[in-house]
């Protein structure tokens, strides 16, 4: 990447290495809640995940805001004041997806997968336009195109986390796609994706 040929400060890897052990850290608590809900047999994993994925919107909230904590001079309130909204965006955030992804999954309505396709699409426009306008009004003006690099952060997550698939083929519990986010991918990607392109934009490389 982009990082890896400029001359980095520390301050600037530590900025950059934040969101890949936040990542790390995710994908461990996603695999530690999966693990306990094994045990019981009658549980469906997807239905029945409760403490992880609000640790995870947490840990992706310092991710998104670790160029603030490192590079810039954020003030406090704003700081914590930014980690609490974003945190509970992104909880809102992962519910309503989640949700959307199994009722397109679901085989029992097929005549309401494009109409699940597409509110999942504008859930995902709405999200970005959400997590940029709290951007620029609390925390610093950037350019509107970011908004859409936000989006495209978010959509980039589905190939990024098939591309896992054909690395851990063997090691994946469940197949397909399913299979991908129960294994916690998503959770590690979208913890880097975020931080990095935040990075960039915080640094004007993009």
């Amino acid at each position: 990447m982009l990082f890896f040929m400029m001359k980095l400060s520390k301050i600037e890897i530590c900025s950059l290495l934040l969101p890949l052990v936040l990542g790390c850290i995710s994908i461990l608590l996603w695999n530690v809640e999966i693990h306990l809900l094994s045990h019981n047999k009658s549980s469906v994993w997807y239905n029945e995940l409760s403490w992880s994925p609000f640790i995870i919107s947490f840990l992706l909230s310092i991710s998104f805001l670790s160029p603030y904590i490192f590079l810039t001079s954020l003030r406090s309130f704003r700081l914590f004041g930014s980690i609490l909204f974003y945190s509970i965006l992104n909880y809102f955030g992962l519910i309503a997806i989640r949700f959307l992804y199994l009722q397109i999954q679901n085989p029992d309505y097929p005549s309401m997968h494009l109409l699940y396709v597409w509110t999942l699409i504008g859930s995902i426009v709405l999200f970005s336009g959400i997590f940029y306008l709290f951007k620029i009004l609390v925390i610093e003006r950037t350019n509107f195109f970011h908004m859409f690099t936000f989006m495209a952060v978010f959509i980039s997550l589905v190939p990024t986390t098939y591309a896992m698939g054909d690395l851990f083929y063997l090691w994946l519990p469940q197949k397909g796609f399913l299979g991908l986010i129960k294994f916690g991918f998503p959770a590690f990607w979208i913890n880097i994706l975020i931080g990095w392109t935040n990075f960039a934009i915080v640094k004007k490389l993009i």
